[in-house]
């Protein structure tokens, strides 16, 4: 609104005339609606940039869940077709892997020692 108010002060006192500084200010906001427009559209066909992924964190106390809401989430984005992996640690120098297979392996931080395997 600003905009529009001040370019047609400012086209008034440059012209003198209101029917010219109307003219000029819906004119210059016109081809900037439409300069917009074409800008946005010709941006949606940019495929650069522009990721498919998806990545959720879970935080939370020992015991809280996390690990549950990670398989259950596994689970259901599998299921609509995509997939997931799951990396969690799950003790100071384990860390354990959610493959794309649905197995689940629990090995060393360095990844030096099998622990489990589900």
């Amino acid at each position: 609104m600003f905009a529009l108010v001040f370019l047609s002060l400012i086209s008034f006192l440059i012209t003198g005339d209101e029917k010219k500084a109307a003219v000029i200010t819906i004119l210059y906001h016109s081809i900037q609606v439409g300069f917009y427009f074409i800008h946005e559209r010709m941006w949606t066909r940019v495929e650069w940039g522009k990721t498919t992924g998806l990545c959720i964190q879970m935080t939370g106390l020992s015991g809280s869940g996390k690990s549950t809401l990670a398989r259950m989430t596994a689970c259901e984005t599998e299921g609509i077709g995509l997939r997931s992996s799951t990396v969690m640690s799950i003790e100071k120098g384990c860390v354990e892997t959610w493959d794309f297979q649905k197995k689940i392996e629990i090995r060393t931080s360095d990844g030096s020692d099998l622990l489990a395997k589900f």
